[in-house]
């Protein structure tokens, strides 16, 4: 049996994701809808919720710059809501063009101190983005944050958003 090229293998995990994020995706209408609907509950207030499922939406749809303007506003409104910077901090990866902006994402993850009055899921969460942001070169800590997701992924396969999160992360490993 044949192996695959390293260009089909990408090819595929490219459309695995975008699959996974497909099937998150809801009816077109106003602007956030045309994005499409996620669950992604958090412990933030009702105002840091939705512009974090704003950036959420637009973290999906590689509108990185979008995303990072609502995971601001999520921090600038609640500078407690602690998955605001982890929202920011995912904004600086972006595995399909194998780039990060590893300084600017440390910064933003500095402003995570105490985690435990956060969920488990939560917490989970922001360790792997630790992980993607950690030491280490750039090729070992892609591959340690998608052992993360595939751990939250495998804890609650029903997560959607943890399926979507672990699909890209496995472009960042090939």
């Amino acid at each position: 049996m044949q192996t695959l090229p390293l260009s089909h293998k990408r090819g595929l995990l490219y459309l695995v994701a975008v699959l996974l994020v497909a099937a998150t995706q809801g009816n077109l209408g106003a602007q956030q809808s045309t994005l499409g609907k996620i669950a992604f509950p958090t412990s933030g207030s009702p105002q840091a919720q939705a512009c974090f499922v704003r950036g959420v939406l637009a973290l999906h749809s590689f509108w990185f710059e979008e995303a990072a303007d609502q995971f601001r506003e999520c921090t600038k409104a609640e500078p407690d809501f602690l998955m605001g910077y982890w929202g920011e901090a995912m904004t600086y990866n972006h595995p399909l063009w194998a780039q990060q902006d590893t300084k600017a994402a440390r910064k933003v993850l500095a402003n995570i101190k105490d985690t435990s009055r956060l969920t488990p899921r939560e917490q989970a969460y922001i360790s792997a983005v630790k992980v993607l942001y950690g030491p280490g070169d750039k090729l070992s800590r892609d591959i340690a944050y998608s052992e993360a997701m595939e751990k939250i992924y495998k804890d609650d396969p029903d997560d959607l958003e943890a399926a979507c999160f672990y699909a890209l992360s496995l472009l960042g490993t090939v």
